[in-house]
């Protein structure tokens, strides 16, 4: 069938601006622009209305509650559902479904074939999409308790993405936080034989040449020109970049850039993202500084990494903002940098700042490394979904084994609690059957993986490829912590041992009010237990990798087989995990 046999398609259209009798009338009115601003598919108002008058006196019509409303133009894809009548701009085409066709199907159908939708777009300034080639579009059919079916499955799936991704993304804005504090700290603490001074008296500084464009070059053996195009938010991109012959360069050499220099954008040097700076690597090299970017050197009492740092402060972005001219483009001059005043330590104690600095950098850029992968793994997830429920794949099968469960919250208690709550269980089962000598960390945190994996049970973890397998340490620690000062239990270290569980007066509390926060998911949970209470350490590191690493391949959309599952648990997990026998995670081995 094609979309034209199974919907009405709408156009729509604006009324005359300069009426005023046209506007702020009582139907909802929408645009692309709007559109694109909604989290939820759902709508039911609009930013602008417009009159009876209006509508009468141009092309927009209203659309009946339930329709799917496409942008079809500037740009093509955005989609939303209207719950209330509401009219479009000349920018959306409204589609109502008829009989046959349920209003969720047709726009999950849609959101599965945004790329097509735009490759039937024409036009020389902004492509549209024209009412005539939509309704030629093919669609799927299936019978409605079908359709009611499989939307019931994405919307399920759907749910748990949108709160996995705004997990990640909060954790994603939380890491970034940590270093921002960090750097604030660092220029905020000032020591007693710290000196007021200024960057002039203290840097090198050298505003880049102007270059002629019309010798710029394209080829691969020429060098590199730094623009301020080319400086982003701590580290530079490469991806539109201008080369001068490197047969005319000894006229430039004070221009040659080194490993270590400290680059800043004259123009525009802060955007939205943050201040455009950088520091020079080695992979940057060789490179020629160029007109309205700037180089900075530390002299002998300023360290370069400390003087990075120091660029990317508050304080320095403040002044920079203070003092930058212009409207259309602002701007900052060699001067108004050699200006700004900071307090500069002692160069042995700006070296151990920068260090400190340099460790918090990395441990918080391998966290938003890790988020922004999940994000990206979540976004493929959901496009994988849509592909397999209009090929025909996604059947009552594979609704239990592809459909991974998200964690979800659990009301009237915080993730931490729950976690250490659902710890407290574990201990419970392991002591009454004798098993609490297995109870230590590496377990717990396994425990707690398989919780939120399998359960779908939100502790608030975000675990990475660890050693142990999949891990979350540091939350781990935070959560005993808490544990502690509320009276729970502790893990107490011992060298023949490790840590053991210890309880506390109030552990009986903490079980009973974990209980009952779960409800009727007590069950699964103590299924999970039960099977995992007689596991060793090793056994329970294995169980927990092999079921996150399925699990990945199925967020990858990777075929899952025994020798992939065992593949991506042990060769491409960890290099310790080389030290376990390969036959020990085919699970039925592990566990004699």
């Amino acid at each position: 069938m094609t979309l034209g046999s199974v919907c009405e398609v709408i156009n729509g259209g604006t009324p005359k601006t300069g009426v005023s009798e046209y506007w702020h009338g009582t139907h909802r009115w929408i645009t692309p622009a709007e559109m694109g601003k909604r989290l939820s598919p759902y709508v039911d108002n609009t930013e602008r209305k417009i009159s009876e008058l209006g509508l009468r006196n141009s092309s927009a019509q209203v659309l009946p509650p339930n329709s799917v409303i496409l942008s079809s133009r500037a740009p093509i894809g955005h989609l939303v559902i209207n719950t209330e009548p509401m009219a479009t701009n000349q920018g959306c085409k409204g589609l109502i479904p008829s009989s046959q066709l349920h209003h969720k199907f047709l726009y999950y159908y849609l959101t599965s074939i945004v790329d097509l939708l735009n490759s039937l777009g024409t036009g020389a300034t902004f492509k549209e999409l024209s009412a005539g080639k939509l309704k030629e579009v093919a669609i799927p059919v299936p019978p409605l308790p079908e359709q009611q079916r499989i939307v019931g499955i994405l919307d399920e799936a759907f749910e748990g993405i949108a709160t996995a991704k705004a997990n990640a993304e909060k954790n994603l804005q939380n890491a970034r936080a940590l270093f921002e504090s960090h750097l604030q700290s660092a220029f905020t603490r000032r020591g007693n034989s710290w000196k007021t001074t200024t960057l002039g008296k203290e840097i090198d500084l050298l505003a880049g040449f102007a270059f002629k464009s019309a010798q710029y070059t394209n080829n691969d053996k020429d060098i590199r020109l730094l623009r301020g195009d080319n400086i982003i938010q701590g580290c530079l991109r490469w991806d539109d970049v201008r080369k001068w012959p490197a047969n005319d360069t000894n006229t430039y050499d004070r221009y040659q850039l080194r490993k270590g220099d400290v680059v800043l954008a004259m123009d525009r040097p802060w955007v939205k993202a943050g201040l455009k700076h950088a520091t020079i690597s080695a992979d940057d090299l060789p490179c020629l500084l160029v007109q309205r970017t700037a180089r900075l050197r530390g002299g002998e009492n300023l360290d370069n990494r400390f003087l990075m740092y120091l660029i990317g402060s508050v304080a320095f972005t403040r002044h920079i903002l203070g003092v930058q001219t212009g409207i259309g483009v602002p701007h900052i001059s060699g001067q108004q940098i050699r200006d700004f005043e900071f307090a500069r330590p002692p160069i042995g104690e700006q070296r151990r700042i920068a260090e400190s600095l340099e460790i918090v950098r990395s441990e918080t850029q391998c966290l938003e490394s890790l988020y922004q992968r999940k994000l990206a793994a979540l976004e493929a997830l959901k496009k994988s979904l849509l592909h397999q429920a209009f090929t025909g794949l996604l059947t009552e099968k594979s609704q239990k084994t592809v459909v991974i469960p998200f964690p979800k919250k659990v009301p009237n208690v915080t993730p931490k609690d729950l976690h250490a709550g659902v710890l407290a269980i574990a201990y419970q089962l392991h002591e009454k059957k004798r098993k609490q000598h297995l109870f230590g960390h590496v377990k717990a945190e396994k425990i707690a993986h398989l919780i939120e994996a399998r359960l779908g049970i939100d502790l608030g973890r975000n675990p990475i490829k660890d050693a142990a397998g999949p891990n979350d340490y540091p939350h781990l620690k935070a959560v005993e912590h808490r544990a502690k000062m509320a009276g729970f239990f502790v893990f107490q270290g011992s060298k023949k041992t490790g840590y053991q569980f210890a309880k506390r007066q109030l552990f009986d509390a903490l079980v009973e009010k974990t209980r009952a926060a779960l409800g009727n998911q007590n069950r699964a949970l103590d299924d999970l237990l039960e099977l995992m209470a007689p596991m060793n350490t090793q056994q329970a590191e294995i169980f927990a990798t092999v079921y996150a690493a399925w699990n990945n391949l199925l967020l990858d959309g990777l075929p899952v087989t025994d020798e992939s599952i065992v593949l991506e648990a042990r060769e491409n997990w960890h290099a310790d995990k080389l030290a376990i026998p390969r036959e020990k995670f085919l699970i039925k081995s592990a566990f004699p």
